[in-house]
């Protein structure tokens, strides 16, 4: 994965400066450009990062049903890459995006994969936050 690789990862970069600059149109137009250079280069790990990144900036522009799109298909290409931090991701974000878009039972499934099965087996730090959306989610399911 040779210059494309390196231009698809700067596109990202700007995809998350936009993102967290509030410019979410300008965000998912980066992402998708990433996107179809990783795709070009068979570059599926990365694919799956990026896809989890457009669910997120979806989920914060109040697009949740599209970042749902978004975040199933990160899903399914991390696992297929062997991405389990990219898949954790993926999986957070279609539940937030889930329970933005009314469905809290499907939402809790997800960050209950996310949470329990990905992130206490690689003990990365997002954890708490998910425990925290699954104590909600239970709550607004009773």
């Amino acid at each position: 994965m040779g210059e494309p690789a390196a231009e698809a990862r700067a596109l990202n970069g700007l995809g998350g400066l936009s993102d967290a600059a509030g410019r979410f149109d300008e965000a998912v137009s980066w992402y998708e450009q990433a996107l179809a250079l990783f795709r070009e280069v068979g570059g599926r790990a990365s694919e799956g990062t990026v896809l989890g990144n457009l669910a997120e900036t979806l989920v914060r522009a109040g697009r949740p049903e599209q970042a749902v799109r978004w975040a199933e298909a990160g899903v399914t290409v991390c696992r297929q890459a062997g991405n389990r931090h990219g898949e954790a991701t993926c999986l957070r974000w279609l539940g937030t995006a889930l329970h933005t878009f009314g469905q809290p039972a499907r939402a809790r499934a997800s960050w209950q994969a996310a949470a329990l099965t990905l992130y206490g087996t690689l003990g990365l730090p997002d954890g708490e936050e998910l425990r925290r959306l699954l104590d909600e989610a239970t709550v607004a399911t009773k």
